[in-house]
Protein backbone atom coordinates (compact mmCIF):
# COMPACT_ATOMS: atom_id res chain seq x y z
CA UNK A 1 0.00 0.00 0.00
CA UNK A 2 1.47 3.32 -0.59
CA UNK A 3 0.45 5.10 2.39
CA UNK A 4 2.51 2.08 4.08
CA UNK A 5 5.68 3.43 2.49
CA UNK A 6 4.70 6.99 2.15
CA UNK A 7 6.89 9.64 4.20
CA UNK A 8 4.27 12.52 4.68
CA UNK A 9 5.94 15.66 6.37
CA UNK A 10 3.44 18.31 8.01
CA UNK A 11 3.99 21.89 7.55
CA UNK A 12 2.20 23.35 10.60
CA UNK A 13 3.00 26.52 12.97
CA UNK A 14 2.60 24.23 16.05
CA UNK A 15 3.74 20.50 16.65
CA UNK A 16 0.54 20.45 18.61
CA UNK A 17 -1.96 21.28 15.48
CA UNK A 18 0.22 18.78 13.47
CA UNK A 19 -0.18 15.78 16.09
CA UNK A 20 -3.33 16.40 16.04
CA UNK A 21 -4.12 16.04 11.86
CA UNK A 22 -1.32 12.95 12.65
CA UNK A 23 -3.68 11.57 14.78
CA UNK A 24 -6.80 11.77 12.83
CA UNK A 25 -5.29 10.84 9.80
CA UNK A 26 -4.32 7.69 11.40
CA UNK A 27 -1.43 6.97 8.67
CA UNK A 28 0.60 3.85 9.17
CA UNK A 29 3.90 6.10 9.16
CA UNK A 30 3.71 8.80 11.70
CA UNK A 31 4.14 12.46 10.09
CA UNK A 32 7.20 14.56 10.49
CA UNK A 33 6.48 18.08 11.52
CA UNK A 34 8.12 20.86 10.55
CA UNK A 35 7.45 24.69 11.17
CA UNK A 36 9.53 25.98 8.47
CA UNK A 37 9.38 25.16 4.49
CA UNK A 38 12.98 24.76 4.20
CA UNK A 39 12.96 21.82 6.83
CA UNK A 40 11.66 20.27 3.55
CA UNK A 41 13.66 17.11 2.50
CA UNK A 42 14.21 14.77 -0.58
CA UNK A 43 12.53 11.89 1.33
CA UNK A 44 9.08 13.55 2.03
CA UNK A 45 6.78 12.20 -0.94
CA UNK A 46 3.81 14.62 0.48
CA UNK A 47 3.36 18.01 2.58
CA UNK A 48 0.45 18.71 4.44
CA UNK A 49 0.12 22.37 5.15
CA UNK A 50 -2.02 22.95 7.64
CA UNK A 51 -2.96 25.68 10.25
CA UNK A 52 -1.24 28.71 8.48
CA UNK A 53 -3.05 31.89 8.95
CA UNK A 54 -1.61 32.75 5.28
CA UNK A 55 -1.74 29.43 3.82
CA UNK A 56 -0.79 30.77 0.07
CA UNK A 57 2.42 31.95 2.05
CA UNK A 58 3.53 28.57 3.63
CA UNK A 59 2.17 26.85 0.56
CA UNK A 60 4.46 28.97 -1.67
CA UNK A 61 8.12 28.43 0.68
CA UNK A 62 7.12 24.98 0.82
CA UNK A 63 6.82 24.53 -3.41
CA UNK A 64 10.55 26.17 -3.13
CA UNK A 65 11.87 23.37 -1.38
CA UNK A 66 9.90 20.49 -3.24
CA UNK A 67 8.21 18.96 -6.09
CA UNK A 68 6.03 16.20 -3.98
CA UNK A 69 2.63 16.97 -3.55
CA UNK A 70 1.25 20.04 -1.61
CA UNK A 71 -2.45 19.90 0.14
CA UNK A 72 -3.02 22.70 1.93
CA UNK A 73 -6.02 22.33 4.45
CA UNK A 74 -7.31 25.99 5.09
CA UNK A 75 -9.84 26.80 7.64
CA UNK A 76 -11.39 29.31 5.03
CA UNK A 77 -10.91 28.00 1.62
CA UNK A 78 -13.03 30.35 -0.43
CA UNK A 79 -12.63 30.69 -4.39
CA UNK A 80 -10.47 33.65 -4.45
CA UNK A 81 -7.93 31.85 -1.39
CA UNK A 82 -8.14 28.37 -3.37
CA UNK A 83 -7.09 29.83 -6.80
CA UNK A 84 -3.92 31.88 -5.03
CA UNK A 85 -3.06 29.07 -3.06
CA UNK A 86 -2.99 26.83 -6.23
CA UNK A 87 -1.10 29.63 -7.68
CA UNK A 88 1.42 29.12 -5.11
CA UNK A 89 2.21 25.87 -5.82
CA UNK A 90 -0.87 23.41 -4.30
CA UNK A 91 -1.65 20.40 -5.68
CA UNK A 92 -4.71 20.10 -3.66
CA UNK A 93 -7.07 22.52 -1.06
CA UNK A 94 -9.22 21.18 0.85
CA UNK A 95 -11.38 22.27 4.11
CA UNK A 96 -9.35 21.60 7.35
CA UNK A 97 -12.76 19.81 8.33
CA UNK A 98 -12.75 17.25 5.86
CA UNK A 99 -13.83 14.12 6.21
CA UNK A 100 -10.40 12.10 7.32
CA UNK A 101 -11.10 8.93 5.16
CA UNK A 102 -11.69 11.69 1.84
CA UNK A 103 -8.11 13.30 2.99
CA UNK A 104 -6.54 9.76 3.26
CA UNK A 105 -8.00 8.88 -0.35
CA UNK A 106 -6.71 11.72 -2.10
CA UNK A 107 -3.62 11.04 -0.29
CA UNK A 108 -3.23 7.78 -1.83
CA UNK A 109 -4.34 8.90 -5.63
CA UNK A 110 -1.29 11.67 -5.14
CA UNK A 111 1.02 8.96 -4.42
CA UNK A 112 -0.20 6.87 -6.89
CA UNK A 113 -0.02 9.54 -9.60
CA UNK A 114 3.64 10.45 -8.38
CA UNK A 115 4.90 6.92 -8.59
CA UNK A 116 3.36 5.75 -11.43
CA UNK A 117 5.40 4.32 -14.15
CA UNK A 118 6.45 6.05 -16.89
CA UNK A 119 3.79 4.55 -19.90
CA UNK A 120 6.37 5.71 -22.64
CA UNK A 121 8.58 3.11 -23.75
CA UNK A 122 11.75 5.14 -25.22
CA UNK A 123 12.63 2.42 -27.63
CA UNK A 124 9.19 3.08 -29.22
CA UNK A 125 9.52 7.08 -28.88
CA UNK A 126 12.56 7.23 -30.49
CA UNK A 127 11.01 5.18 -33.02
CA UNK A 128 8.02 7.46 -33.90
CA UNK A 129 10.27 10.60 -33.75
CA UNK A 130 12.50 8.74 -35.83
CA UNK A 131 9.84 8.08 -38.43
CA UNK A 132 8.18 11.50 -38.22
CA UNK A 133 11.94 12.63 -39.84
Amino acid sequence: MLLDRAQVCILAPTKKSATQLGEVLALPNSPRWISAADRITCEDDLILVAGWPGDSAACAAARAHTTAPIIVLSAHPSSDATVEMLGAGADLVLPQDTDPAELQARIRALLRRQRAPSTVDAFHALRLSDSAL
